[in-house]
């Protein structure tokens, strides 16, 4: 699963994701690798690795018992605002993120599998002129890169589900995030369009 906006992110130079906890998902990797770049995150990992561990076992959930079946209301149609990231270039961490790409694509071919991109759907009729700007540009940057790196990782499978369910409101927690209904339903299609014909090979 890969978004069009992903070569210029970096969770661990995003203070937001250690206040949110999303980032805690990592701690059994202990990869905070540019931290040091990131204010007060190290209160933050620090904690990780004292707590994680108990905090995990106590907290765990069991598959699917977590729903979120709440759905995008913060704004009209076509007035919404895509995140800051759409909106910025972070050309150093582009680098870097090339760097891992062709790493991982090239360690999933050596070790006998067939590497996939799965571009996730977006709530495309609620965004504004603006960020429907960002969002075609990033979209032709992240084809660019992809192209531009076939003479290196070979050809790579992208099925691209971006304007899937465009306009289905009620599928989406936010304009780029699926609710608990959407990825029900967007996993169904996957395992029939993607995953389906891949183990009938």
């Amino acid at each position: 699963m890969f978004a069009y906006d992903h070569f210029h992110y970096d969770m661990s130079r995003s203070l937001l994701q250690y206040k949110s906890g999303n980032i805690f998902s990592l701690w059994g990797l202990d990869d905070w690798h540019n931290s040091e770049f990131c204010k007060d995150a190290w209160e933050y990992i620090e904690n990780y690795r004292l707590f994680a561990k108990r905090i995990s076992e106590f907290y765990h959930l069991k598959q699917f018992d977590y729903q979120n079946s709440g759905h995008y209301d913060s704004a009209p149609d076509g007035e919404g605002n895509l995140m800051n990231i759409w909106f910025r270039k972070h050309e150093e961490t582009v680098l870097e993120n090339i760097d891992i790409y062709k790493r991982f694509i090239k360690q999933i071919k050596a070790d006998g599998a067939t590497p996939i991109i799965v571009i996730p759907p977006y709530y495309l009729s609620g965004i504004n002129e603006l960020s429907k700007k960002a969002f075609k540009e990033k979209r032709e940057e992240f084809y660019q890169i992809v192209s531009s790196l076939e003479i290196e990782t070979g050809k790579v499978s992208i099925f691209d589900y971006s304007n899937l369910f465009e306009n289905r409101r009620e599928y989406f927690a936010d304009l780029i995030h699926l609710n608990s209904a959407g990825a029900k339903l967007f996993t169904e299609i996957i395992n029939t369009e993607v995953i389906g014909p891949l183990s009938r090979k």
